[in-house]
């Protein structure tokens, strides 16, 4: 089996490049960016945590956790946001104005 999948998405390669660029300068025992763990999350959603962990040669449970992490934060914010309510428009058969009214 090859060491790295075919790099389909062409942010999944900038990424591979960016992490790449990151591994050569780094220091021993360094760790991943947030930003590049953040880029990771956001394309193993679409492209399969499998997929995006091998190609950028990550570990896949620490990829898997941060999308599960990611996703819980992105409800958690969307239930604390509040929803504009719907409006209803009811019909009671009334005038709207009460210069419509006749006496």
């Amino acid at each position: 089996m090859p060491s790295s999948l075919p790099l389909a998405d062409p942010q999944l390669v900038d990424t591979a490049a960016t992490l790449a660029a990151w591994r050569s300068i780094r220091a021993s025992g360094g760790r991943i960016p947030g930003d590049l763990w953040l880029h990771a999350t956001e394309l193993a959603g679409p492209n399969g945590v499998a997929q995006v962990a091998v190609a950028l040669k990550l570990d896949y449970t620490s990829l898997k956790r941060r999308l599960a992490a990611t996703a819980s934060s992105r409800a958690e914010r969307a239930r604390s946001t509040p929803q504009p309510a719907d409006l209803a428009k009811l019909n009671l058969g009334l005038p709207l104005s009460p210069h419509r009214l006749a006496f």
